[in-house]
């Protein structure tokens, strides 16, 4: 003799959709903003750019 299984009813309004781990996409946008308004207020010229052929003899001629 098997009894019925019920489902989970879900119309129990305190039964919430987990929000996936780590940020909305508004909020990643928001935050880059931020980081990119901030950074070119630290550096206006932009100097902070790499230069890849220093870069390259620094690592071809170890200090």
């Amino acid at each position: 003799m098997s009894m019925p299984i019920a489902p989970l009813s879900p119309l129990n309004p305190a039964l919430q959709p987990e929000r996936p781990a780590g940020p909305t996409a508004e909020e990643a946008a928001d935050s880059l903003a931020a980081v990119q308004s901030q950074a070119q207020a630290l550096d206006p010229a932009g100097s902070h750019s790499l230069d890849i052929e220093r870069v390259r003899r620094l690592l071809a001629d170890p200090l």
